[in-house]
């Protein structure tokens, strides 16, 4: 079994070889952002952990078991390097940070087709799990590189083969076949609508145990437009003013809750901009304070459940695509928060929080209220 699938690069992509900072186009980041969505399609259709696990070594290999399949890049078509000095309006800065936006980037255009061979022995596995539905969710919410979930190096899905046989017929060419599209792949993994409107708001044990595909998933065509990277400005720039707490009263409180950290003071609430992801920064220049918000066991990082992909309908026609996948937010037993203040190079203060369900700290409507603001009014709910 023979899988060929083109995509086309619709937003800048950061990529780089362990070598240096020149840009290079690596199976193994593809290899591992299919891995990711694999996890995330598989727990719905199996609905056990254990289960998918097991899936995915014998899919992707591990220490015990050689991969099923084997990733290679093929025809590539117009992937050049952008200019590292490029100047971009604020809101791709914000997507993208400070750091990454003065960085060389694959420029945003080109095509390339990703070979997925399957070896024969292992073909009654992949069928079993639907693998020729990762190609669709990669092509159509997904994309891959650093800063993937702000929306940068988008993937559009062109063409996909199996055994030289076209499979993607019709590829959505407006906003409303683009909705179906989507709505048609999430039914075919098994996520159920039932439910998703209720119980979505706060953390809870009915939440996936990882980032995955469930009952809570919304999707929302947010805004088309002619360009695409304008239109990722767009989303930038919006998300930017919505997490402002000066604009937004959501968020008024998350500086104080932060600066008592600083005055050694008690603390009842975590800033509620937490649940967009840690690590989550402030900076006081009147007070001279930096902060952060963390996970206060182990791990540095919670990644965004919001993600971010734009999306080509054809020539000069674009859709921004907002994928929210809530999940519990840390993992259990090791779900508690931490705020540190610094003055200078001098830690000020800590102070530890634990999230859970039951005193409501962080909430994933707070995300899906971003949505909701008057520069969305023409969205299209594509999910639930």
């Amino acid at each position: 079994m023979d899988f060929k699938a083109t995509y086309e690069i619709t937003t800048p992509m950061f990529m780089h070889g362990i070598e240096g900072p020149e840009f290079e186009l690596r199976v193994t980041s593809l290899r591992g952002i299919f891995r990711f969505w694999f996890r995330a399609m598989a727990l719905p259709m199996y609905g056990s952990i254990e289960h998918v696990y097991r899936l995915e070594k014998k899919v992707f290999g591990s220490t015990e078991e050689q991969s099923s399949v084997l990733f290679s890049i093929d025809d590539i078509n117009g992937i050049v390097p952008s200019n590292s000095k490029q100047r971009w309006n604020r809101g791709k800065v914000y997507l993208a940070n400070v750091g990454h936006a003065n960085k060389p980037n694959i420029k945003s255009g080109g095509q390339f087709t990703l070979r997925v061979k399957v070896k024969p022995e292992k073909e009654d596995v992949i069928k079993e799990v639907k693998f020729l539905n990762l190609f669709e969710i990669v092509g159509l919410l997904g994309g891959v590189g650093a800063r993937n979930r702000k929306g940068f190096g988008s993937l559009t899905l062109k063409s996909l083969k199996i055994n030289d046989e076209e499979k993607w017929i019709n590829p959505p060419k407006n906003r409303d076949e683009l909705a179906k599209r989507i709505s048609s792949l999430l039914l075919k993994i098994g996520v159920n609508k039932a439910g998703s409107s209720e119980g979505s708001n706060e953390l809870s044990k009915s939440l996936p145990q990882y980032t995955a595909f469930s009952n809570h998933t919304r999707i929302w065509i947010a805004k088309t437009g002619s360009e695409a990277e304008n239109l990722l400005d767009h989303i930038g720039e919006e998300l930017l003013q919505y997490r402002k707490p000066k604009y937004n009263k959501c968020f008024k409180k998350d500086p104080q809750i932060v600066l008592k950290v600083g005055n050694n003071e008690s603390i009842d609430d975590l800033p509620r901009r937490a649940i967009f992801g840690l690590p989550h920064n402030y900076y006081f220049k009147d007070k001279s304070l930096n902060a952060s918000v963390k996970p206060a066991i182990e791990y540095n990082r919670r990644a965004s459940p919001l993600f971010i992909h734009i999306h080509s309908l054809g020539e000069r026609s674009y859709a921004a695509v907002l994928t929210l996948l809530p999940a519990q937010f840390l993992p259990e037993n090791k779900d508690s928060l931490r705020v540190e203040v610094w003055k200078g190079k001098d830690k000020i203060n800590t102070k530890s929080k634990t999230v859970n369900n039951s005193n409501k700290i962080l909430c994933y409507k707070d995300i899906a209220g971003f949505l909701d603001s008057a520069a969305f009014k023409d969205k299209v709910v594509v999910w639930p």
